[in-house]
């Protein structure tokens, strides 16, 4: 052992010729001791990459980052019995090696920052045996308080189509330690092992940040504030015509939940699925949280069906709301003349909730193992290197113990509420010596002193006072009136 670890601290040495770390002072051999992985990236002449801070336009949202330099380079994984199990080899130009740059948008702005690595050759940096895992993309992720490594593992509860495979690791560049990450597969088109698409498909993100990519965009009618994104194909690569034909499809999808149509153009049930994750996660960004669209292939008739779930730093914001995207980008279906929608996302949380609860549950405790040991040395050192805190293992036992406990009930409780869509919205009490409904206008019998009114996503149209004969314009949907204990259910 001895002998192999001074084998693998002389390759450390050929890759840079120091082995203490500038900045944070630790040796290759004590972060191979925490027991995680260890990524180690050596630049060509130690260059660091750099990127430009950029805020968003007027009308638009986000800060992010522009300018971010590619550097050349080479990458190595060590198991942490420090065997040697993936090698990029050294930089040479689409043949070994590797370019790395800064990546994500408001998470650059800390001075941990994120990386994306894009090897020269394809290859699969997690190590798993199997070349169909081979690509060239790959993300280096912040831990943050495990909730990226908890809100992947509820996509692969929900049985999304392919969810990021990754492990943590503690990432050792230009001689520094840089603390605790996920090596992780990014967003790609890949046939084999990520998102199956045909050359002749696209994967879109529904990208609040779409300022930021030189006029590589689509516009969205629906949001104009979160317009399409290219995965792929690459903007600067697609042919005019598969520039239309996807342009042709987005806005069509736009038409379609206007006029409750969109049952003939999406996968409601793909949908249904992916706004629910949102909401057992609780997310609070409605910006931030990425939302991919993918079509399988522009020669068929295949519907639009919801990427993977991605960028889980806003999960367990919302204890007692629906997630902020499910009131927001998808509140139009289930306000909708078509309850198809409301119907799918019902039905998905019944046949899915008690394998997701249990599995969760399961999933929470599995944190007071002592197999977590190691996360919580490198949690330790990474703390020290940042000057920060980032939780135990235990901590975050603690904390998404109650979470997902509670959001299961509250989940339960007002799902519920979305259930008299399927009974033709039978009323629960008439109310009508308070109000009185005429076409699209609530009118009061009496002055009122409190009364609201509601969508079923939660989202509040009008809450307050009401004199007699006063009245209010519900636009089309579905909404809940409460005025002192009564409740009606209204569709329009």
């Amino acid at each position: 052992m001895r002998i192999l670890l001074s084998l693998l601290l002389a390759i450390a040495a050929s890759l840079s010729p120091v082995r203490s770390y500038a900045e944070s002072d630790f040796t290759l051999e004590e972060i191979l001791e925490l027991g995680l992985p260890v990524v180690i990236i050596n630049t060509i002449d130690n260059e660091e990459p750099t990127a430009e801070y950029v805020t968003h336009p007027e009308g638009a949202m986000g800060e992010g980052i522009t300018n971010a330099t590619k550097v050349p380079g080479k990458v190595v994984v060590l198991s942490p019995d420090s065997v040697v199990i993936f090698d990029s080899g050294e930089y040479e130009k689409k043949e070994s090696g590797m370019t790395v740059k800064i990546r994500g948008n408001t998470s650059a702005y800390t001075e941990k920052k994120p990386y994306k690595i894009k090897l020269q050759k394809k290859g699969d940096m997690l190590a798993r045996g199997d070349k169909k895992f081979n690509d060239k993309n790959w993300v280096l992720i912040k831990s943050h308080r495990l909730k990226n490594w908890i809100g992947n593992r509820i996509g692969e509860f929900l049985e999304h189509p392919w969810v990021p495979a990754g492990m943590f690791v503690n990432v050792i560049f230009n001689d520094d330690y840089r603390g605790l990450y996920i090596l992780q597969e990014s967003i790609e088109r890949n046939e084999k092992c990520r998102i199956n698409v045909a050359e002749d498909g696209f994967v879109m993100e529904h990208d609040p940040y779409w300022w930021n990519e030189d006029g590589a965009y689509l516009e969205s009618a629906q949001h104009p504030r979160y317009n399409f994104t290219f995965k792929y194909p690459d903007y600067e690569d697609a042919d005019t015509e598969h520039l239309a034909s996807i342009h042709d499809i987005l806005k069509l999808y736009d038409a379609s939940i206007e006029d409750g149509t969109y049952p003939d153009v999406i996968d409601v049930d793909s949908f249904a699925n992916w706004v629910l994750g949102q909401d057992i996660l609780g997310t609070g960004d409605g910006g931030g949280v990425n939302w991919y669209i993918i079509k399988n292939s522009l020669s068929d008739d295949s519907l639009l069906q919801c990427g993977p779930m991605w960028d889980f730093d806003s999960s367990e914001q919302k204890t007692d709301e629906f997630s902020r995207i499910h009131e927001g980008r998808f509140g139009k279906f289930f306000n909708n003349s078509n309850q198809a929608f409301t119907r799918a996302y019902v039905k998905r949380w019944d046949d899915i909730k008690e394998a997701v609860i249990q599995k969760t549950d399961s999933l929470i405790k599995d944190l007071k193992d002592p197999k977590w040991r190691a996360y919580d040395k490198s949690v330790s050192y990474d703390n020290k290197r940042w000057k920060s805190y980032e939780p135990s293992s235990l901590a975050v036992f603690n904390r998404v113990k109650k979470f997902y406990d509670d959001r299961f009930v509250w989940l339960e409780n007002n799902i519920n509420l979305l259930r008299g869509i399927e009974t033709n919205v039978e009323e629960v009490t008439t109310a009508e010596s308070f109000y009185k409904f005429d076409g699209d206008l609530l009118i009061s019998s009496s002055d009122i002193d409190f009364i609201s009114v509601t969508g079923i996503d939660g989202s509040t149209f009008f809450c307050g006072s009401l004199p007699s004969d006063e009245a209010l314009r519900l636009p089309s949907g579905f909404w809940i009136v409460r005025t002192e204990g009564h409740s009606q259910k209204i569709i329009l």
